[in-house]
């Protein structure tokens, strides 16, 4: 296994005596939709999609990963748009309904962005 990356890059093998479980959802953000809501810098971020994200124990080690489809033609290298996730602590979701109207920094557990085809985060949560 080789990996390689224009910036400090650190590979290591997954314990094995770890219980890892791993979930995927596909979803999109179109423009056209209002689904695009962009970053936390703008008050439109509350028109993303949005996902409930729910641990059974305390704490947990988690990876995450945003991957974006890119347009025929492009290459990673030519598409620049910006792409990131926030996991954030919320209030319990009834009926499918956000209750976080309101972000302060307190309740950010993980934010990621940037232009590439991946964007990953690693962190503790809660």
């Amino acid at each position: 296994l080789t990996a390689r990356c224009n910036k400090r890059l650190q590979l290591q093998q997954v314990d094995p005596d770890f219980d890892w479980v791993h979930t995927q959802v596909k979803g999109g953000w179109h423009e056209k939709a209002s689904t695009a809501g962009g970053c936390l810098d703008y008050s439109s971020w509350r028109e993303n999609v949005q996902y409930h994200l729910q641990f059974t124990d305390e704490s947990c080690q988690i990876f995450m990963m945003l991957s974006k489809v890119l347009p025929p033609g492009s290459t990673p290298d030519s598409n620049t748009t910006e792409i990131g996730f926030v996991v954030a602590k919320g209030t319990s979701i009834e009926g499918g309904r956000r209750q976080k109207l309101r972000l302060t920094k307190d309740d950010i557990m993980m934010e990621v962005r940037g232009s590439s085809e991946h964007v990953i985060g690693k962190g503790m949560l809660p």
